[in-house]
């Protein structure tokens, strides 16, 4: 809410889904049951001087067959500068996302690389910290079908450049 301070960590929009801020900072989007289309929210953040920051999040889910549930996705982050290492909180998080979500059958895991150009060596650590994040979701939940990795590249910049999106789906 920019209005007014406090953490307001689920937001629900009428006829599209519901927002989740998790504790560790994680947003996740559940879709209403046979929507589709594009959900848009600010993520609006202060912090202890009263700097604030804004990120838009957005995310699209194509009209399904039959009885197909959409992907579920969610943003891992907290990676140390120059790591691909998982932290516990990382860890967490995903294992959080896996026994919320455990009937899925397939995972894809993103690296996120920012900036209008990307270096080798920052295209290598997003991808490592994907093949990292995924070899954990799968050590944890075994019957998951790994689907290859993937790599987003934004040109937006903002506070939270180092992170993995993973992606549950059924098909």
């Amino acid at each position: 809410d920019p209005v007014s301070k406090g953490c307001k960590p689920v937001v629900t929009i009428k006829r599209q889904g519901t927002w989740t801020l998790s504790d560790s900072g994680s947003v996740t989007f559940m879709p209403e049951r046979d929507w589709s289309g594009t959900s848009n929210i600010v993520l609006h953040a202060w912090d202890l001087d009263g700097l604030t920051d804004d990120e838009q999040l957005s995310v699209t889910i194509g009209a399904g067959s039959g009885n197909a549930r959409p992907p579920v996705s969610i943003t891992i982050s907290g990676f140390a500068p120059g790591s691909p290492a998982l932290t516990s909180s990382i860890r967490s998080a995903i294992q959080a996302f896996l026994n919320k979500y455990s009937d899925y059958k397939k995972l894809q895991c993103t690296g996120v690389t920012m900036g209008p150009t990307v270096l080798k060596v920052d295209y290598a650590l997003s991808m490592n910290r994907a093949s990292n994040a995924c070899g954990y979701a799968i050590s944890y939940m075994r019957k998951l079908l790994l689907l290859p990795k993937a790599n987003l590249q934004e040109t937006f910049v903002g506070a939270n450049i180092r992170r993995v999106i993973l992606t549950l789906s059924d098909n």
